[in-house]
């Protein structure tokens, strides 16, 4: 993603331009270049005292969008490769350095030409790959943070077999993403894949540190990668001085008034042209070198100039290096590809490159909030997966199987880092904006409602042979207790209770009001939300629920259905203390023995920090491109406008023999209702907090949390990345993203008082101590047993979602054990997972139903 500022030609001599150049610090080295244009005397080549050779890679940096739509993404990266492929082929008889060179950056378009290319295309891709004159990227396209352990070994097995084995991807390539999670590392390490190309954008937060620098990546389990961090995917059109060429914004590939460069108008191979550019090559070079950059090897990327972004092959490379080598100018540079050139430069250099330890969270993890409903349906399918692959149902065939890694696949390429289009958050409402997030969001809707008819396939090939009866299935990792609810219209007899088979205890249905397809009879059928009133949502018993204790994992409970209403329930018996503050919310609740309660106040507040000044987004990028911390703290006082949730009404409470449950309507600006919810488990150390609200559409820029206050205060929070767990702050890489983390759903707190353990159902970005909003944190908060829940942000200026209004939920589970969590991702999972719930009836599924409808 490169965004560009209005329709200005970037000349080196505006000083108008300049000044906005550094306003918007797109890309670090341009000012460099722009200044190395102003060198009246040409810098002499013996004048550096490192750099020896320089590596030019060509590849295209694939934004599944943003450029374009997807659909028409995906078709000209398929011919790229074509094109790739008879520029290598055309060349292959020149000297090595000057042969064309591709990389394939990812293996997504590679995998798709693959399926529809004739085999002798085939071939010959194959011997240019083992040529050594086209590479291919080890993951299928560059990626955000959210994804999971099943995910991630799905990414690195993108490519069909046959063409994984006769290709042989040997790096990992990440673009543009200023970030990426250790667990990706370790799956490219588990498949041989131990390099790493990391051509960052130097946008809304940079690298951890100075780039481009080789070093070091150490993992959790002792093994290492060999990491680039370049200078950016666009290194050489700021090595080279080619942004002048660059006109106008991201065209889109139907444009007839843009066009890639041809011949001649950039790296035109005339002696007189060369020169100069080596010229400007040199000023910048000397620079790199003063900055610290001491090794003898530089690998540039070279992404054309039509947009930079999606862009194809530049054929004339080979014809430019060719006149640079004959005219014996230094360094030597040569065309490579990126597996070749890091390869290199890790032999030569990977003695004295640095070493790192720690987890790399990136700053652009905050985009995808920009769409709460389609990351909480991303979550979704993939709670309905993992429960899908439980063993309760038995051996899963071979549909199964494919159906869940096609979907698997859907929810990769949902969280790649394309969110929308580079229009998307300044003009919201036209048509290519809503047709990016169309394309986009369908990938996880989609997922979420397949895996959920899969998963009900699944459950009838299991249950709907067996006796008359109602059926509870646990397909999660640890026991389940709390409520079994349904709709109340599936009971087709006047049934009142159930009675557990194995056991004999009999249990009362409870009737509840809730959503039917009805028109309203009066306002008594209508919540007060629901504003609309086209169906009834508190029509009387709508829901039926009863409550199961310790239904075993990856199992199932049978139940009768009986006419006769059971004994009335026991009075409710809570064991808990609950601190109630003046509205009648806890504070606090404490179960026997607990030395500390499991929360306490500030819990279940919701903060809201919004933008003000001209042009707001630009102003966030500028406070995330600087570097002086005062600067900043006075750039947020400034603009940063913060408003916590306040009570409109006092506390009700329900009680029952299981469970006390504390709601309350709260009032903040922006929101036309908000209400936060809070189930206690009355036995248990438990409790689940659910926040609905339903936001006023506003393109203003916006964030909003949920806080939690725990209190093991001094104990540091540990959480998890693709699986992989780490300590914020201590396990990261240095100069990393602080101000908030993409988790895997959960935060766990061990202490000498106890083990607490926080789970976000919905919303997997969180941040501790404080807000944070464009803080640029350089060290640890005080006070990270306090956790915000990023649920809502709306402050990036290109590539997701300028506004999202309407209703949305959150839930989060908080629980406490005396002993130390084992496997907090599991207890989480659990935790996240509601049963399964199916009725049977005595008429038996016909045949031919159950073989070619139901079964999977």
């Amino acid at each position: 993603m490169i965004p560009q500022h209005g329709n200005s030609s970037i000349c080196p001599h505006s000083s108008s331009l300049l000044s906005a150049i550094r306003t918007l610090a797109l890309f670090t080295g341009l000012l460099l270049v722009l200044g190395a244009f102003a060198v009246s005397v040409i810098a002499a080549e013996d004048d550096l005292q490192y750099i020896q050779r320089i590596d030019m890679v060509s590849l295209s940096h694939l934004d599944v969008g943003f450029t374009d739509l997807p659909t028409t993404v995906h078709e000209y990266q398929r011919r790229y490769l074509d094109v790739a492929i008879d520029l290598a082929w055309e060349t292959r008889d020149r000297a090595p350095e000057e042969r064309f060179h591709w990389t394939a950056e990812s293996a997504m378009p590679v995998a798709e030409w693959w399926q529809s290319a004739s085999p002798d295309r085939r071939e010959r891709l194959v011997e240019l790959a083992k040529g050594g004159q086209i590479d291919i990227g080890g993951f299928p396209f560059n990626i955000e943070s959210y994804t999971d352990r099943l995910e991630w070994k799905q990414m690195v097995h993108w490519l069909p077999e046959d063409a994984q084995a006769q290709l042989r991807p040997q790096i990992g390539i990440q673009d543009d993403v200023n970030g990426l999670a250790r667990a990706g590392a370790m799956q490219l390490l588990d498949n041989g894949i131990h390099r790493v190309f990391m051509g960052m954008n130097q946008a809304a937060g940079g690298p951890p540190f100075p780039a481009p620098t080789p070093f070091w990546w150490i993992l959790p389990d002792g093994r290492k990668v060999f990491v680039y961090l370049a200078d950016g995917y666009f290194q050489a059109q700021s090595l080279f001085g080619l942004w002048d060429w660059r006109r106008g914004p991201t065209a889109r590939s139907y444009e007839l008034a843009y066009r890639p460069p041809r011949k001649g108008e950039v790296f035109a191979s005339d002696e007189q042209n060369v020169r100069l550019m080596h010229s400007r090559a040199i000023a910048m070079l000397r620079h790199l070198e003063s900055r610290g950059y001491h090794y003898p090897r530089l690998i540039i990327a070279f992404s054309n100039l039509w947009r930079a972004d999606d862009d194809p092959p530049f054929p004339y490379l080979p014809d430019f290096v060719a006149t640079w080598r004959r005219l014996g100018l230094k360094p030597e540079l040569r065309l490579a590809t990126v597996s070749d050139a890091v390869e290199k430069l890790e032999n030569e250099s990977g003695s004295a490159a640095p070493s790192y330890r720690g987890e790399w969270p990136d700053w652009w993890a905050n985009g995808p909030t920009s769409g709460p409903r389609e990351l909480a349906a991303d979550r979704s399918a993939k709670r309905n997966l993992e429960a899908i692959a439980s063993p309760l149902w038995g051996d899963m065939t071979p549909h199964v199987t494919a159906t869940i890694e096609a979907l698997r696949r859907d929810l990769c390429l949902f969280e790649e880092h394309t969110g929308g289009s580079a229009w998307s958050e300044a003009f919201p409402d036209q048509l290519d904006s809503e047709a990016q997030k169309t394309e986009k969001v369908i990938l996880a809707y989609r997922a979420d409602e397949r895996s959920k008819w899969l998963l009900s396939q699944r459950a009838r090939t299991l249950l709907y042979p067996q006796a008359e009866g109602l059926y509870v299935a646990n397909a999660s990792a640890l026991p389940y207790t709390g409520w079994v609810a349904f709709p109340s219209l599936g009971l087709r007899e006047d049934d009142h209770s159930v009675r557990d088979r194995a056991t004999g205890l009999v249990s009362a249905l409870e009737f509840r009001p809730g959503l039917q397809m009805e028109r309203p009879k009066n306002p008594s059928e209508l919540t007060p939300e629901n504003s609309i009133a086209v169906y009834a949502d508190h029509e009387p018993s709508a829901v039926a629920r009863f409550w199961v204790d310790n239904v075993p994992p990856n199992s199932v409970r049978a139940f009768n259905l009986e006419k006769q209403a059971s004994a009335a329930p026991e009075s409710p018996k809570a064991t808990f203390t609950a601190m109630l503050d003046a509205d009648g919310w806890p504070s606090s609740i404490r179960w026997p023995g607990m030395n500390k309660p499991l929360f306490t106040a500030g819990t279940g507040e919701v903060t809201s920090v919004k933008m003000q000044g001209f042009s707001p987004r630009w102003i966030a990028m500028d406070m995330l491109d600087m570097t002086d911390h005062h600067a900043i703290d006075e750039m947020r006082r400034q603009h940063l406008v913060t408003a916590t949730s306040q009570v409109a009404e006092q506390t009700t409470v329900e009680r029952s023999p299981h469970m006390t449950v504390y709601t309350q309507h709260l009032e903040l600006p922006g929101m036309k209702w908000l209400i936060r919810r809070l189930e206690v488990w009355n036995d248990t150390p438990r409790a689940r907090l659910n926040i609905r609200f339903n936001r006023i559409a506003s393109t203003d820029p916006e964030v909003l949390l949920v806080s939690f206050t725990l209190p093991p205060t001094g104990t540091p929070p540990t959480v998890s990345n693709g699986g992989v767990p780490f300590v914020p702050y201590e396990d990261q890489l240095p100069g990393s993203c602080r101000d908030y983390f993409a988790i895997d759903g959960w935060v766990s707190y061990s202490s000498s008082d106890g083990n607490w353990l926080w789970i976000s159902r919905d919303a997997p970005l969180v941040t501790f101590g404080d807000t944070h909003v464009l803080e640029k944190l350089t060290g640890t908060p005080a006070n990270t047993n306090r956790i915000f829940s990023m649920v809502f942000n709306t402050v990036w200026f290109t590539n997701y979602y300028a506004d999202e209004p309407g209703e949305m939920e959150f839930q989060y589970d908080l629980v406490w054990d005396p002993k130390k969590y084992n496997d907090p991702a599991a207890v989480a999972g659990s935790l996240e997972t509601d049963p399964v719930v199916l009725i049977n009836p005595a008429p038996r599924e016909h045949p031919v139903i159950m073989e070619d409808l139901f079964r999977p």
